[in-house]
């Protein structure tokens, strides 16, 4: 997602939806068509790494790999390592901050100013 906001924003609402509701949640995914799980499976782990306690879908993914539902149990079976890795990536880009912001570039045949110690004024050039 481009927006930061809008992601953040979708990450709470989908981790608030696993918290409610996790075994609902992972039939859901199941049977969602395999690119929209994978987006909001993607969101989940992005809420899930900002929450501060552990988070319900996890072990209710954990208690469906052992479902007698054996759909279920086959679904649930390499989705928690799926899970297990988003959210570690997602904690990753969370320890990691935002990234460094980006001026304009100097325009095509400017000079730009050397940069200056912070309260330091430039020094004038005598003679010449």
């Amino acid at each position: 997602m481009a927006e930061p906001g809008l992601a953040n924003g979708l990450a709470d609402l989908w981790e608030e939806v696993a918290r409610n509701a996790p075994d609902e949640t992972i039939l859901a995914l199941r049977d969602s068509p395999a690119p929209a799980a994978d987006a909001a499976l993607g969101l989940m782990a992005r809420g899930i790494a900002r929450a501060q306690e552990p988070h319900p879908l996890l072990a209710a993914v954990r208690r469906a790999q052992a479902d007698p539902d054996e759909k279920l149990a086959a679904y649930a079976l390499p989705l928690v390592s799926r899970l297990d890795e988003q959210v570690a990536a997602a904690r990753a880009v969370l320890r990691a901050g935002p990234a460094p912001t980006i001026g304009p570039a100097p325009a095509p045949g400017s000079v730009a100013a050397p940069p200056t110690a912070a309260g330091s004024k430039p020094q004038a050039r005598t003679g010449g």
